[in-house]
């Protein structure tokens, strides 16, 4: 089993571990903090401090999903602007696959004049028709 683990990182080599990028360093420590508390309730078996620990646990996860949001607002921001600024250099097309989100194909009904119902995709709210 081991050898098989070996060649693999030796063909493949190790995964980086990657962060998102629309999170600040700030947030990510913050996050470290939040982990650092969940492992004290784990380890602790006093109840007090369990829940003392506890209501200092929610109150970090409230100020990183705070963080976050602020953080993913102003990282769409600088992304808005950079399109808007490409798009006057006509460069739009390296930053508009990071804008326009995935659309998933929804599935329709539409009754043709016999009366069966024939299933059609349609993307967002664009008709195929």
């Amino acid at each position: 089993m081991d050898t098989w683990k070996d060649s693999c990182q030796e063909a493949l080599g190790k995964r980086a571990n990657t962060f998102k990028e629309l999170l600040s360093g700030n947030t990510w420590n913050l996050i470290q903090n939040r982990r650092d508390i969940k492992q004290k309730i784990n380890n602790t078996k006093n109840e007090d401090e369990k829940k003392v620990l506890q209501e200092e646990y929610t109150s970090m996860n409230k100020e990183i999903k705070k963080s976050a949001r602020t953080d993913k607002r102003v990282f769409y921001d600088t992304l808005a602007t950079e399109a808007e600024q490409a798009a006057g250099k006509r460069a739009l097309c390296t930053r508009s696959p990071e804008l326009s989100l995935p659309r998933s194909p929804t599935k329709t009904y539409q009754s043709k004049k016999i009366g069966h119902k024939v299933e059609s995709q349609q993307i967002g709210n664009k008709d195929t028709w």
